[in-house]
Protein backbone atom coordinates (compact mmCIF):
# COMPACT_ATOMS: atom_id res chain seq x y z
CA UNK A 1 0.00 0.00 0.00
CA UNK A 2 1.31 3.42 -1.12
CA UNK A 3 0.21 6.72 -0.12
CA UNK A 4 1.83 10.17 -1.74
CA UNK A 5 1.99 12.96 0.66
CA UNK A 6 -0.40 16.00 -0.48
CA UNK A 7 1.66 18.03 1.86
CA UNK A 8 4.85 18.21 -0.84
CA UNK A 9 2.27 20.41 -3.25
CA UNK A 10 1.70 22.86 -0.53
CA UNK A 11 5.04 23.37 0.51
CA UNK A 12 6.42 24.21 -2.95
CA UNK A 13 3.81 26.71 -3.38
CA UNK A 14 4.22 28.24 -0.50
CA UNK A 15 8.42 28.15 -0.67
CA UNK A 16 7.16 29.96 -4.47
CA UNK A 17 5.20 32.32 -2.85
CA UNK A 18 7.67 33.20 -0.04
CA UNK A 19 10.63 33.85 -2.35
CA UNK A 20 8.08 36.27 -4.62
CA UNK A 21 7.43 38.12 -1.50
CA UNK A 22 10.37 38.41 -0.66
CA UNK A 23 11.97 39.95 -3.40
CA UNK A 24 8.66 42.30 -3.32
CA UNK A 25 9.21 43.43 0.15
CA UNK A 26 13.08 43.85 -0.66
CA UNK A 27 12.05 46.18 -3.36
CA UNK A 28 9.66 48.17 -1.29
CA UNK A 29 12.38 48.61 1.74
CA UNK A 30 14.77 49.53 -0.21
CA UNK A 31 12.49 52.18 -1.64
CA UNK A 32 11.72 53.37 1.27
CA UNK A 33 14.92 52.51 3.91
CA UNK A 34 17.13 53.59 0.94
CA UNK A 35 19.42 51.06 1.88
CA UNK A 36 20.02 47.82 1.06
CA UNK A 37 21.58 46.01 3.79
CA UNK A 38 18.78 47.74 6.03
CA UNK A 39 15.97 46.30 3.61
CA UNK A 40 18.01 43.22 3.62
CA UNK A 41 17.49 42.89 7.10
CA UNK A 42 13.70 43.66 7.57
CA UNK A 43 12.82 41.16 4.51
CA UNK A 44 15.04 38.71 6.27
CA UNK A 45 13.09 38.71 9.36
CA UNK A 46 9.36 39.35 8.22
CA UNK A 47 10.13 36.13 5.71
CA UNK A 48 11.96 34.08 8.84
CA UNK A 49 8.65 34.33 10.86
CA UNK A 50 6.42 33.74 8.09
CA UNK A 51 7.89 30.41 7.51
CA UNK A 52 8.64 29.59 10.85
CA UNK A 53 4.97 30.14 11.84
CA UNK A 54 4.37 27.78 8.55
CA UNK A 55 6.26 25.12 9.87
CA UNK A 56 4.67 25.35 13.27
CA UNK A 57 1.24 25.05 11.86
CA UNK A 58 1.61 22.25 9.67
CA UNK A 59 3.32 20.69 12.57
CA UNK A 60 0.46 21.39 14.73
CA UNK A 61 -1.80 19.53 12.22
CA UNK A 62 0.33 16.92 11.25
CA UNK A 63 0.37 15.70 15.35
CA UNK A 64 -3.55 16.34 15.63
CA UNK A 65 -3.64 13.94 12.63
CA UNK A 66 -1.74 11.40 14.30
CA UNK A 67 -3.07 11.39 16.87
CA UNK A 68 -6.64 10.93 15.66
CA UNK A 69 -5.37 7.58 13.48
CA UNK A 70 -3.57 6.60 16.43
CA UNK A 71 -7.03 5.42 17.76
CA UNK A 72 -9.00 4.77 14.24
CA UNK A 73 -11.84 2.79 14.25
CA UNK A 74 -14.03 2.81 10.99
CA UNK A 75 -17.24 2.74 13.23
CA UNK A 76 -16.56 5.91 14.36
CA UNK A 77 -16.16 7.71 11.10
CA UNK A 78 -18.84 10.02 9.72
CA UNK A 79 -20.65 9.36 6.92
CA UNK A 80 -22.31 11.83 4.64
CA UNK A 81 -25.51 9.83 4.11
CA UNK A 82 -25.59 7.37 7.48
CA UNK A 83 -27.98 5.41 5.37
CA UNK A 84 -24.99 4.64 3.41
CA UNK A 85 -22.84 3.22 6.33
CA UNK A 86 -23.66 -0.48 5.89
CA UNK A 87 -23.07 -0.47 2.25
CA UNK A 88 -19.64 1.36 2.98
CA UNK A 89 -19.20 -1.36 5.77
CA UNK A 90 -19.73 -4.36 3.00
CA UNK A 91 -17.64 -2.42 0.26
CA UNK A 92 -14.78 -2.60 2.83
CA UNK A 93 -15.15 -5.79 4.25
CA UNK A 94 -15.56 -6.62 0.32
CA UNK A 95 -11.83 -5.06 -0.29
CA UNK A 96 -10.14 -6.50 2.72
CA UNK A 97 -11.07 -10.31 1.87
CA UNK A 98 -10.66 -9.57 -2.24
CA UNK A 99 -7.00 -8.24 -1.07
CA UNK A 100 -6.54 -11.43 0.97
CA UNK A 101 -5.92 -9.52 4.13
CA UNK A 102 -8.70 -11.78 5.87
CA UNK A 103 -9.53 -15.16 5.08
CA UNK A 104 -12.95 -15.38 2.74
CA UNK A 105 -14.63 -17.24 4.92
CA UNK A 106 -14.07 -13.79 7.68
CA UNK A 107 -16.81 -12.17 9.30
CA UNK A 108 -17.49 -8.64 7.73
CA UNK A 109 -16.64 -7.37 11.26
CA UNK A 110 -13.44 -9.65 11.40
CA UNK A 111 -12.72 -7.80 8.17
CA UNK A 112 -13.51 -4.06 9.71
CA UNK A 113 -11.28 -4.99 12.79
CA UNK A 114 -8.61 -6.10 10.26
CA UNK A 115 -9.00 -2.83 8.01
CA UNK A 116 -9.15 -0.28 11.63
CA UNK A 117 -5.60 -2.05 12.19
CA UNK A 118 -4.41 -1.72 8.79
CA UNK A 119 -5.18 1.51 9.03
CA UNK A 120 -3.74 2.64 12.53
CA UNK A 121 -0.39 0.97 11.30
CA UNK A 122 0.25 2.07 7.37
CA UNK A 123 -1.06 5.28 7.10
CA UNK A 124 0.86 6.82 10.15
CA UNK A 125 4.00 5.37 8.49
CA UNK A 126 3.05 6.82 4.90
CA UNK A 127 2.45 10.17 6.09
CA UNK A 128 6.49 10.61 7.15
Amino acid sequence: LHILPISTSAAVIFGLTIIYASQMLLLVFMSLAGSTLVAGAITNAVMTYLVASFFRRSGKARLAMEAGLADFTVSECMCAVEADRPVVYERIASLMKASQLVPADASDDDALARFDALVRTNIPVALQ
